[in-house]
């Protein structure tokens, strides 16, 4: 008899044990549910007589963003996320000593600006989310199967928010922008990208996703390969919402295009990419390892920030 095991956390990646957590289980692309229970633990089983084929496995529980996966594979627990309406983002106390140590990968990006310091300091009291965004990109990357060649290709960062929209330097709350030297545009060729449309990035001439690994959460980058001299290029890192083309676009950029001329500015959130991408790290039926510096090792993924509540 197959089993289910669905085991929920909270954004500070503990077990969730507020309760009243309300779980839908059904077949991929069908309406029915197969299950619709409120749930008091952290972790749900759900036996079927035989195997049910893919399923979409869904949890809400009121002040929380709702959350949800696709699961094949029934051998494996599958992970959720309940990440709080709050968004409260508690940064690891270290984590500009653990960017610099000289064994970690973003060594020499971090220290490209002089003030990384005080600039990161800066980002964490007045641009929190402009701070998750930068982290959550950085540890994404680490992620990738060839991590190491991508990471030693990126050369400079300015570690202040971005300002203006055709400044291709700075973090904000949804990307990064970074210097990196011409090896860039190759490597992302070699593993895990497909050619992206890059028209809503202005200066972009060249585009790449990370496709095929994640449904949600993917790394995006846009490239400018002629504005930034001999041997150089300018990336516009982000990740999205989802791998979806269709989804990425009705779900995502036309709802930021659309606040534009609303005057209340949408940005892709980086505590919902922090709480996607750590269910697709869980979830994934791959084997994956996470590039240290030195070496890879398998973890979750840990943007060196949780979330919390009010």
């Amino acid at each position: 008899m197959p089993t289910l095991e669905i085991q929920i956390y909270d954004g500070r990646r503990r077990p969730f044990l507020a309760g009243n957590v309300l779980v839908y289980v059904r077949k991929k692309f069908e309406g029915k549910n197969l299950v619709a229970k409120y749930v008091d633990s952290d972790r749900l089983d759900v036996n079927f007589d035989d195997n049910p084929g893919e399923l979409v496995v869904i949890a809400a529980r009121d002040g929380f963003h709702q959350c949800g996966v696709f699961v094949k594979d029934l051998s494996r627990p599958v992970s959720l996320m309940l990440v709080h309406k709050a968004e409260n983002i508690e940064f690891d106390s270290n984590f500009y000593g653990k960017l610099i140590q000289t064994e970690t990968p973003y060594a020499k990006l971090i220290g490209s600006d002089p003030d990384a310091k005080k600039h990161l300091d800066a980002l964490r009291t007045f641009e929190p989310k402009s701070l998750a965004c930068l982290l959550n990109v950085l540890e994404a990357i680490r992620w990738l199967p060839n991590a190491k060649d991508v990471i030693e290709t990126l050369e400079s960062i300015v570690l202040q928010p971005r300002r203006g929209g055709a400044i291709w330097q700075g973090v904000q709350e949804d990307r990064i922008f970074v210097t990196a030297d011409s090896r860039l545009p190759g490597r992302l060729r070699e593993e895990s990208f497909v050619p992206a449309l890059f028209g809503g990035h202005p200066g972009a001439d060249a585009g790449f996703k990370e496709s095929g690994r994640f449904r949600e959460a993917n790394l995006n980058f846009s490239l400018n390969t002629k504005s930034a001299g001999a041997g150089k290029v300018l990336a516009d890192i982000d990740l999205d919402y989802f791998d979806d083309k269709l989804a990425h676009v009705v779900l995502e950029v036309i709802p930021n295009e659309a606040s534009k001329i609303t005057g209340k500015r949408k940005f892709t959130n980086p505590v919902k990419i922090y709480a996607y991408r750590w269910m697709a790290t869980r979830n994934c039926d791959k084997p994956l390892s996470r590039y240290s510096g030195g070496s890879a090792d398998s973890q979750d993924f840990d943007p060196m920030f949780v979330v919390g509540g009010s």
